[in-house]
């Protein structure tokens, strides 16, 4: 699904590189706010949500539900221990 990226991907997937570690949705609108390129946290998933089917962005979830973006840079893996 490659196609024009709206602003809002294109910051979010800017800000993920740039700070090269997983973030959650939250933790990024945050983020974002405080670099002043605020926008609206539903703007923040559907830019999320986008940019993952795009592939160019990957999703980890926790044992508690929370879920952490990332952008795709190489093959990476990771492990999320269940018992801590």
């Amino acid at each position: 699904m490659k196609g024009q990226r709206t602003r809002s991907q294109e910051r979010i997937l800017k800000l993920l590189t740039t700070l090269n570690r997983a973030m959650s949705a939250q933790d990024l609108y945050v983020e974002l706010r405080k670099r002043k390129q605020s926008m609206g946290l539903a703007t923040v998933y559907r830019a999320l949500d986008a940019l993952k089917l795009e592939g160019m962005v990957q999703v980890r979830t926790l044992g508690s539900g929370e879920s952490l973006y990332s952008g795709v840079q190489k093959d990476q893996h990771h492990l999320t221990c269940l018992n801590c």
